[in-house]
């Protein structure tokens, strides 16, 4: 979704084998709503990248394409619900916050059978919850399956 798109749903769709992210946002793309969606069989092309969901409120920089600008509004009020994540280990990070104000519940995230990775991140983001999800195995045994910085979260 791009840059000021508001009011978008993405619901009742397959998503397999993608080859890059499958659904991302952009600043300003407020008040979207994700749900009943099935990600399955994202698997691992190159080392970052390929997130099933990625929140990203933050201007990027047009000289830096990976570059945040810290300044504005960074509040997405997105809502992230009962989302079946089947193999979706494509990156480390299953769904990526880097934004504010968002609601991620009753997700469910299900192992690859060879490739156990990734988990749900928020980082850069502040006031979000994180409500009943379920993780099958999609951690390896050196990491979480939720992890966030900044404050306050709900998890």
């Amino acid at each position: 979704m791009g840059e000021n798109a508001t009011d978008n749903r993405i619901d009742h769709c397959y998503l397999a084998k993608s080859l890059s992210m499958s659904i991302g946002t952009r600043y300003g793309a407020a008040r979207c709503r994700i749900d009943h969606n099935w990600f399955r069989d994202i698997v691992a092309k190159s080392s970052n990248g390929q997130e099933a969901i990625q929140l990203q409120g933050y201007r990027l920089a047009k000289e830096k394409p990976h570059t945040p600008i810290q300044e504005g509004d960074h509040r997405l009020f997105c809502l992230v619900e009962y989302n079946y994540f089947d193999g979706a280990c494509g990156d480390d990070e299953i769904i990526s916050v880097k934004s504010d104000d968002n609601t991620i519940r009753c997700n469910a995230f299900l192992k690859h059978p060879t490739r156990n990775r990734g988990g749900l991140v928020i980082r850069g983001g502040d006031r979000n919850v994180v409500d009943s999800n379920c993780f099958l195995g999609t951690a390896p045994a050196s990491a979480s399956a939720a992890s966030r910085t900044g404050s306050p979260t709900t998890t």
